[in-house]
């Protein structure tokens, strides 16, 4: 199998508290990635297309795109109206030569390999596959219209007029819904490549909700039936935000407040301990430059920072909320790496542009004293400067993850004029392979301090 793998996330965030759900930190990383990285580990997934907000392309390829990047999935716009329109965008920028095209949303992190080999396992005999859980709630259908019942108290009305009446609108209901053979049908759905195609070429799009009911829609000679398989309950769509009650407590409510607004200023921060064994990165963001400016916002940066080099798995929201409260700014901890040695090596960090660009990198040697040498300092020194001046995406070529580097040689490959003999086009492409890790790599690329000299070879020196 060859699966290109579309993730729809163009959709507004309105039914997540006002928030950016897709920017949620969960387990230390963002939910968009949560879960684009369960497909890069999967050997079947050769293509992964994210379908981006077409209004906010530009903030979205900033928050996103290097770490996509790294997991080989590029960004483009989704649509502006319907989910429909984001998938119809990101399959004419998949691969031709895909079996299968699987469409997973972007706000569904928490899909596991175990539902993955089934609906995988499926899509080898079956031509349109999506996971379903049975519809376990009672189901009811309502009229169209609502109704306003309030309650009569004439010598209110009267002295106080509609002030303090009690009333209350919803819908009447007409009949109970049976839940037999019901079934809540959630992503990833995957579809042979052809057919999905051929649906979204030949179909009114319109008010279709889900790819399946594309599908659906198909005439009656093309059309395929679509098979359910068990989903799974822990892969939920993150669609609404659980504020614990110890959080509305003075104080602390109105942080909870003051977390719908959007904090895209801040600092990164570092910490380096135990004689540079342990080495921490954190991100922490704040509404306004003027904020990120100031010292007690920095100093409580460098704090989270240290509790987290301490400790990996450190409590850090009464630093967070203290904040909030003396800064009078939505704060947000976004995230954080931290680096442990294990046998002879250093970690070090270097914050760079004011506080915007962090690295944090470790170091191995083969002897222990070698580490406290003046020479080994400098060449951890240098490294750190040379990756926030160049950004590698991976160490080396070895490291280079293979969706990654496929879709670097698919590129390629499509910019050969037609017509060269084949060995001519291989020739070709391994030249500017060789262009591209020399870009991605760290150890293949020139060292900034001398072009003429790599990475590598600085190493190798020293």
């Amino acid at each position: 199998m060859r699966i290109g793998v579309i993730i729809a996330a163009a959709g507004k965030s309105s039914r997540f508290g006002e928030g950016d759900k897709l920017s949620q930190d969960l387990g230390g990383r963002a939910v968009l990635l949560r879960t684009v990285e369960a497909f890069t580990k999967r050997s079947e997934v050769v293509s992964i297309i994210v379908a981006g907000p077409p209004h906010e392309l530009d903030d979205f390829r900033l928050r996103f795109g290097p770490a996509l990047g790294f997991n080989g999935a590029r960004i483009v716009a989704g649509g502006t109206i319907e989910r429909w329109e984001s998938i119809r965008n990101a399959l004419a920028e998949l691969p031709d030569d895909l079996t299968h095209i699987a469409v997973h949303d972007g706000a569904r992190p928490c899909i596991g390999d175990e539902l993955l080999d089934r609906i995988f396992a499926a899509a080898r005999v079956a031509r349109a596959v999506v996971p379903g859980v049975a519809v376990r709630d009672t189901l009811k259908r309502v009229t169209a219209e609502s109704f306003t019942a309030a309650e009569d108290d004439v010598i209110a009305d009267f002295i106080l007029g509609d002030v303090g009446k009690t009333s209350s609108s919803g819908r009447r209901v007409t009949e109970t819904v049976s839940r037999t053979n019901l079934y809540a049908i959630q992503t990833p759905q995957i579809f042979d490549a052809s057919l999905l195609r051929k649906a979204y070429a030949t179909v009114e799009l319109a008010g279709t909700t889900d790819d399946a009911s594309v599908i659906e829609r198909m005439t009656d000679g093309a059309r395929e039936s679509v098979l359910v398989v068990e989903g799974d309950p822990r892969n939920p769509w993150l669609a609404s935000v659980y504020v614990p009650p110890e959080h509305r407590k003075k104080g602390i409510a109105s942080s909870s407040k003051r977390a719908d607004r959007e904090a895209k200023e801040g600092v990164i921060a570092q910490a380096i301990v135990h004689n540079g064994k342990v080495g921490v990165l954190v991100e922490v963001n704040c509404e306004t430059d003027f904020v990120s400016k100031n010292d007690a916002f920095r100093s409580m940066a460098d704090a989270v920072a240290h509790k987290f080099a301490e400790n990996d798995a450190a409590d850090v929201e009464a630093d967070r909320v203290e904040a909030v409260q003396k800064l009078g700014e939505n704060i947000q901890i976004r995230r954080h790496a931290r680096l442990e040695v294990q046998g002879n090596g250093a970690v070090a960090a270097y914050i760079h542009t004011g506080g915007k660009v962090g690295v944090l990198v470790e170091v191995g040697a083969e002897k222990d004293a070698t580490t406290h040498t003046e020479d080994f300092k400098q060449l951890v020194r240098d490294i750190t400067l040379q990756i926030a001046a160049a950004s590698p995406v991976c160490v080396s070529r070895a490291s280079v993850p293979q969706v990654l580097a496929d879709r670097e040689r698919e590129i390629y490959r499509g910019q050969v004029p037609p017509g060269k003999p084949a060995n001519i086009v291989e020739q070709i492409v391994e030249g500017k392979m060789g262009k591209f890790y020399s870009n991605a790599c760290l150890v293949d690329q020139a060292f900034i301090k001398n072009p003429d000299q790599t990475i590598a070879q600085l190493i190798a020196e020293k």
